[in-house]
């Protein structure tokens, strides 16, 4: 059986709490549905109906998502430690260091051009090698077949 959530702030008791008093009117609970985040879309027009511009309400619609974001990462379960956000943020940055070193270890356009370069060299020189060594390979081969059946 699910317990009832616990109701939200009002708009007066925590006015560092942005996103709680920007979401309430735009957000309905219903008892035992979770609560439904508002898009940027809805938080843009709620801010333009109080009479800011669209710059002003772009910005404090990315710090308000920001804000529940970092709730988000931050919210503890019952059995989480203290450490449970800089165990997360460790991860992230373990993840991101990773990927940054992937991405520095492939070469770039004038590395390949060169790799490109000399292996097309060594191919040719081979090539062009190649014949003389068999040649002279062939002649050992009878030179010591033709000594060792006189014998």
């Amino acid at each position: 059986m699910k317990q009832p959530s616990l109701p939200n702030k009002t708009a007066n008791s925590s006015p560092s709490s942005s996103m709680e008093t920007v979401s309430a009117p735009l957000i309905k609970k219903q008892m035992g549905q979770k609560r439904k985040l508002p898009t940027a879309q809805e938080l843009i027009t709620h801010y333009e109906s109080k009479g800011i511009d669209s710059k002003e309400a772009a910005s404090k619609v990315i710090d308000d998502l920001q804000r529940a974001l970092f709730k988000v990462v931050t919210s503890r379960k019952k059995d989480a430690t203290p450490n449970d956000f800089s165990t997360k943020l460790d991860l992230i940055n373990a993840r991101l260091v990773r990927l940054e070193t992937k991405v520095d270890t492939k070469p770039g356009f004038g590395q390949s051009l060169a790799i490109g370069l000399a292996s097309g060299a060594a191919l040719s020189g081979l090539g062009n090698v190649l014949p003389h060594v068999c040649h002279a390979v062939g002649q050992m081969w009878s030179t010591v077949r033709s000594n060792s059946s006189g014998s």
